[in-house]
């Protein structure tokens, strides 16, 4: 297989060890201390793994797994809020945009809701799906420095 150009220009310039360390460096963070870390304006990257969530009828997520990392967070009295948008492929090839809410409560569940829009007309894609999601068995993981 032949690799782009680059490839060889950043890993000269990052070496193949940074990426190793940084995933050695990740750790999960409980509630507490992903508070404290926001408050101190860490940016944690959270792994969710939809297979391990039920969505709002009660059934199990699909088996997808996503690395988000969002940018702006609320520090609220009842749970942490965020949200956030990207573009991404959909299964038919077609590009979307994706609006994701989350919302961490201090009894380790999330509430993910999203919605997807046609990024050429900002109309529904599909209907809006919301998941609750467990932090102790894994289906939502904050990893940070």
């Amino acid at each position: 297989m032949r690799r782009a150009w680059w490839f060889g220009l950043v890993n000269a310039l990052v070496g193949p060890g940074a990426v190793l360390w940084t995933s050695a460096q990740a750790s999960e963070m409980g509630n507490e201390e992903l508070r404290a870390a926001l408050a101190r304006g860490a940016l944690p990257s959270i792994v969710i793994d939809f297979a391990k969530c039920q969505d709002d009828k009660g059934k199990q997520g699909p088996p997808v797994a996503a690395v988000v990392r969002f940018f702006a967070y609320n520090l609220l009295d009842d749970y942490i809020a965020t949200s956030g948008t990207h573009l991404f492929e959909a299964t038919d090839g077609s590009m979307k945009l994706e609006y994701i809410r989350a919302r961490f409560k201090p009894d380790d569940s999330v509430e993910l809701t999203l919605r997807r829009i046609d990024p050429a007309t900002y109309k529904p894609a599909s209907p809006e799906q919301r998941y609750l999601c467990n932090r102790r068995d894994g289906a939502v993981q904050l990893k940070g420095d």
